[in-house]
C-alpha cells in the first residue's frame, strides 16, 4: 500500500489511530451496546462486549498501517467470535449491525485525521475504500463461523425436538420430569397447554407403488415449517412417528392453528394430506394423550373416502 511518494493516507492513519486506541474502543463499546439490544438483553457485561471488540479493533488498524491481509491467528480468533456469538443465540442482526457500527466509526476517526492532515479527497476515497475492504474480510471470516455453528445447532435442534415427540407420545408417568427438561432446552414452555395434530400424505391407487413416505413426510414437514415462519410462528414442536407428522401446538398461539390449516388446504401442495386432531391438555406432558387422539383420529381420517380430509376426537379447532 506504500507508493513511491511515502506511505498512504490510510497507512499514516492507521499508525496514529492505534495511538488512540483505548478511545475508539470505548466509542465502538458503548455504541454497540446502546444501539444492539440484543448484546444487553442476553448476551454479556459491558466489560465483555469490549473484551471482542478491542483485539478487532487493533487488527484492523494494523492491517490498515501494515497493508497485510487477516493471518491464519486473526481468523482463528474471529471463527471463535462467531461460534460464541452463534452459542450464545446473538440474531445474525445484531452480529451485523454490530460490525456496520465498527466500520462507521473507523471511517469517521479515518476522515477526521484526513482533515487535519490535509489529506485530499482522492486519498480520503481510496482510503475509506481500503477500510470497507477490511472490515468486509474481518466480518465474512467471523459470520462465516457464525452460520457454520448456526446450521451445526439447529440440526442438534432438529434431532432434540423429533425425540421429544416420540419421547413424549411413548411415555408413562414417571417420565414427566425429563420431558419437561428436554422441552425447556429447546425453548418449549411444557407447562403451557397444547394440541396434538397429526398428519399423513395420502397417495391414490396409482401413485402407491411409487410411494416414499419419509420423503413425503419430510416435504410436508419443511411446507408447514415455511408457512409458520412466514406467520411469524416459533412455537410449534414437530415430529415423525409411525408415519405421520405430529405437531404440537400451544393452544394459546392461534396463528398457529391458523397457518397449519391454511398450509394443508386444497391446492397448497402437489399431494393429498389428510389429519387429525386430539384434545386440548393443560400441559405438554399431559398432551401426550392429545398426540395418541391425534394418530387415531389420523387412522380414521385415512380410511375414508377421498373427499373427507379430517377427523379428531374433537372437531378440527377453528382458533
Amino acid at each position: 500500500m506504500t507508493d513511491a511518494l511515502g506511505p498512504t493516507a490510510v497507512q499514516l492513519a492507521g499508525a496514529h489511530l492505534l495511538g488512540e486506541l483505548d478511545l475508539l474502543v470505548e466509542q465502538i463499546t458503548a455504541e454497540v451496546w446502546r444501539a444492539v439490544p440484543a448484546y444487553s438483553d442476553i448476551v454479556m457485561e459491558r466489560s465483555a462486549l469490549e473484551q471482542h471488540v478491542r483485539p478487532n479493533i487493533q487488527g484492523t488498524l494494523e492491517y490498515m498501517h501494515s497493508g497485510r491481509d487477516i493471518d491464519d491467528d486473526d481468523r482463528r480468533r474471529l471463527e471463535v467470535l462467531g461460534r460464541s456469538r452463534a452459542l450464545q443465540g446473538v440474531p445474525q442482526a445484531a452480529m451485523i449491525q454490530s460490525f456496520r457500527i465498527a466500520e462507521r466509526a473507523l471511517v469517521d476517526a479515518f476522515c477526521v485525521f484526513c482533515i487535519r492532515s490535509a489529506f485530499n479527497s482522492a486519498e480520503q476515497r481510496s482510503g475509506i475504500q481500503a477500510i470497507s475492504a477490511i472490515m468486509d474480510r474481518v466480518e465474512r471470516t467471523a459470520f462465516e463461523a457464525y452460520l457454520d455453528t448456526q446450521r451445526e445447532l439447529e440440526l442438534d435442534r432438529g434431532a432434540s425436538i423429533a425425540m421429544l415427540v416420540t419421547r413424549l407420545v411413548d411415555s408413562s408417568v414417571g417420565d414427566q420430569v425429563d420431558i419437561d427438561a428436554q422441552a425447556r432446552l429447546i425453548g418449549a414452555n411444557p407447562a403451557m397447554p397444547y394440541r396434538s395434530i397429526a398428519l399423513m400424505v395420502r397417495r391414490g391407487d396409482e401413485s402407491a407403488g411409487a410411494a416414499d413416505p419419509a420423503r413425503d413426510l419430510t416435504r410436508l414437514r419443511r411446507h408447514i415449517q415455511a408457512r409458520l415462519r412466514e406467520a411469524r410462528v416459533p412455537s410449534v414442536i414437530a415430529g415423525v412417528r409411525d408415519n405421520a407428522l405430529i405437531l404440537l401446538v400451544p393452544v394459546t398461539d392461534r396463528d398457529a392453528l391458523a397457518a397449519i390449516r391454511r398450509a394443508v388446504m386444497p391446492g397448497q401442495l402437489r399431494m393429498d394430506v389428510v389429519g387429525g386432531a386430539g384434545d386440548v391438555y393443560p400441559s405438554l406432558f399431559e398432551a401426550r394423550d392429545s398426540c395418541r387422539q391425534a394418530l387415531a383420529a389420523l387412522e380414521v381420517a385415512a380410511r375414508r373416502a377421498a373427499s373427507t380430509r379430517w377427523s379428531s376426537s374433537a372437531t378440527w379447532p377453528s382458533t
